[in-house]
């Protein structure tokens, strides 16, 4: 699939802020450092796009920055006790998706109180960890 002009200017915008800060790829900064990476990128991006009078829906930025950094996308199927969806897992994910796929990128932690079984994982809103809809049904 060939990318839109939007979506190569993008990647040039990504690529240029890599440039900028001296990296060839995000495998080489440790947590906090892709955390201050997706930080930057979204403020400057956010300028870049007022400067220039482009206005992007939230959810086409997540699927632009998908296609841009060449993420494809995949379909997830969890299957779980109606209880657990009902009552909990569908609410984080959904939660996770409204302030997430706005551009928003955070760490999200597992048992922060349990020093043995702490682990965090790191959402990037602004595309590779989009996510795009959300089903549920009975089996």
């Amino acid at each position: 699939m060939a990318l839109s002009p939007l979506q190569k200017e993008y990647r040039k915008f990504f690529r240029d802020l890599l440039k900028e800060k001296d990296i060839s790829s995000l495998g080489e900064l440790n947590v906090e450092g892709i955390l201050t990476f997706f930080r930057d990128l979204k403020r400057k991006w956010k300028k870049y796009k007022k400067d220039n009078g482009i206005v992007v829906e939230s959810n086409e930025q997540a699927l632009m920055a998908a296609e841009v950094l060449g993420m494809p996308h995949v379909q997830l199927t969890l299957e779980v006790s109606k209880q657990a969806a009902d009552e909990c897992l569908i609410k984080l994910i959904e939660h996770i998706k409204t302030i997430g796929n706005v551009g928003h990128s955070f760490p999200i932690v597992v048992d922060p109180g349990d020093s043995e079984r702490t682990k965090t994982f790191y959402f990037d809103g602004d595309g590779a960890s989009a996510i795009y809809e959300i089903k549920s049904k009975d089996l």
